[in-house]
C-alpha cells in the first residue's frame, strides 16, 4: 500500500480546501492511499487550479510517473490520468561470519580437547562454505534443501571456529554433548545487536546435550558463541 500526496492550488498559490470524490484537502494537500492495481478518481476539481502528484517514499521501491512530471492545470470537463509505477530493488546483504569458541575454566589439569556440533539449514543450496579454527581452513557443502547436519567442531581452550560468509536469513545451531563438568554457553553481539548475553547452562549430572536454540543470522551483527566448561578436580 502506498501513500499518495496531491499538492492544489490557484493562480493565486492560494491551497484548497475541501472534500472531492471522499478525498480531504486541508491547505492544499490530501492524502491517499493505493495498492497495486488500484486507482483513484477525483472529480469536481474547480478548473485552474494547479496540480502536483507525489508518492512518500518506501524503502528498497523506486518511483517513476506517467507523465514523468506528474503536475499541471486543471482543464474544465477534461481528466487527467497520472500513473505512478514502483520498482522493487532487493537490498544488498552481506554475508555474515559467526564464531563458536571454547572456553574452560576449573581445573585446566584435565582440560582437552571438545568436539561440538554445528547444524545449518536456509543456506544458499549447493553451496561451499569455510570455517577456520586457528590457522586450519575446513570446508562444508550445503545440499540441495541448504542444509548440513551435524558437522564435527573440535575444540581446545580458547580454540574459535568462524563461519565464514553466512547468508543473512540462515540458521545454525550449536550444540556438545555432557561430561564431567559443567557446560553453559552465552551468544554475544559484538555488534550491540539483540543477540547480547543469551544464555543457558546445564549440570553434569543430567548427561543430556546442551544446545542453543536455532539462531537467525542477521545483518551486520558480529556474533560470537561461547561454549564454557566449568572443569572438576580430579
Amino acid at each position: 500500500m502506498i501513500t499518495m500526496k496531491t499538492l492544489m492550488t490557484d493562480v493565486s498559490n492560494r491551497p484548497i480546501n475541501g472534500v472531492y470524490s471522499g478525498v480531504s484537502f486541508q491547505n492544499g494537500e490530501a492524502v491517499f492511499w493505493l495498492s497495486d492495481g488500484e486507482s483513484k478518481m477525483i472529480e469536481g476539481l474547480p478548473a485552474g487550479y494547479h496540480y502536483l502528484v507525489d508518492e512518500t517514499e518506501v524503502p528498497y521501491y523506486s518511483k517513476s510517473f506517467e507523465p514523468e512530471i506528474p503536475s499541471g492545470t486543471i482543464v474544465a470537463n477534461s481528466v487527467a490520468d497520472i500513473t505512478c509505477t514502483n520498482t522493487y530493488t532487493p537490498p544488498i546483504l552481506n554475508p555474515v561470519n559467526v564464531g563458536l569458541r571454547k572456553v574452560e575454566t576449573g581445573c585446566f589439569e584435565i582440560a582437552g580437547t571438545y568436539v561440538l556440533r554445528a547444524d545449518f539449514r536456509n543456506l544458499i543450496p549447493n553451496t561451499l562454505y569455510s570455517y577456520s579454527i586457528v590457522d586450519e581452513r575446513m570446508t562444508f557443502t550445503s545440499d540441495g534443501n541448504g542444509e548440513y547436519y551435524g558437522l564435527q567442531v573440535k575444540l581446545k581452550n580458547e580454540d574459535m571456529a568462524v563461519f565464514e560468509r553466512l547468508p543473512v536469513g540462515a540458521q545454525y545451531k550449536f550444540s556438545e554433548p555432557g561430561g564431567d563438568y559443567t557446560a553453559s554457553y552465552q551468544i554475544v553481539d559484538l555488534a550491540g545487536g539483540t543477540k547480547i548475553n543469551q544464555s543457558a547452562s546445564l549440570s553434569p549430572v543430567s548427561g543430556s546435550e546442551l544446545s542453543t536454540a536455532w539462531e537467525t543470522v542477521d545483518q551486520n551483527e558480529k556474533v560470537i558463541v561461547n561454549f564454557e566448561n566449568l572443569l572438576k578436580a580430579v
